[in-house]
């Protein structure tokens, strides 16, 4: 109960006050006509680079928008209410981090859908694939930068980005890799699709068992 609570609670701040959202939306447009423009996304060359840059795109998109999830909590110094109003502080992290990842699923469609139109994709060869790629590495980076803002939470917007970048190399790589599958630039499915959900568990589960220390740094 306390899990949706918070997450109903943070959707709801979201939509009040969609500064976070549209900021997030116009960085991932900014950084797209980037690339558009330096890489030439338009030429067929440029195809195979479209699942790295899709995922880049991502995790500069996570750091932006993951960064504000303890802000108002912090402002208010209302975030150590919020761990005696909760049954335990894993209710925390679980609500947060599906607000998070609600948060982050909000921008991908239109991203994707921006990128297939610099590129002029009509169809892609296996779109249920695409989609389990997306879903799975979009969870990733939610439960990441969940996990380090509530570890972090008084310092996330020093330690987060470091942390972020470096831990979410194995998930980057993965994810690029089941989109290349579904996009037909290669065949080897079954490793990067293993690695990815071993290692969204793994952090589901580390969130999970870390939620006593969370809130104290």
């Amino acid at each position: 109960m306390h899990i949706w609570m918070i997450m109903r609670k943070d959707l709801t701040l979201q939509f009040r006050q969609p500064t976070a959202f549209l900021s997030t939306f116009m960085f991932c447009l900014l950084l797209v006509f980037i690339f558009s423009l330096s890489l030439h996304l338009s030429s067929l060359d440029s195809f195979p680079l479209l699942p790295a840059i899709l995922w880049i795109i991502l995790l500069f998109a996570a750091v932006l928008g993951i960064t504000h999830t303890f802000v108002q909590e912090n402002d208010n110094d209302c975030i150590h209410a919020l761990a005696l109003a909760v049954s335990e502080k894993s209710c925390i992290f679980l609500g947060k981090g599906l607000a998070n990842f609600a948060f982050l699923l909000m921008t991908v469609p239109l991203l994707v859908l921006i990128l297939f139109l610099f590129l002029d994709i009509t169809e892609v060869i296996n779109l249920p694939l695409l989609v389990l790629s997306l879903f799975l590495g979009v969870l990733g980076l939610a439960v990441l930068g969940t996990l380090f803002n509530s570890l972090f939470c008084n310092q996330a917007g020093l330690l987060m980005p470091i942390l972020l970048f470096s831990l979410a190399i194995p998930l980057l790589i993965s994810a690029i890799e089941l989109t290349k599958v579904a996009l037909a630039l290669t065949t080897q499915l079954q490793p990067w699709l293993l690695l990815i959900v071993i290692f969204d568990l793994l952090f589901i589960a580390l969130g999970i068992l870390l939620s006593d220390y969370m809130l104290e740094v």
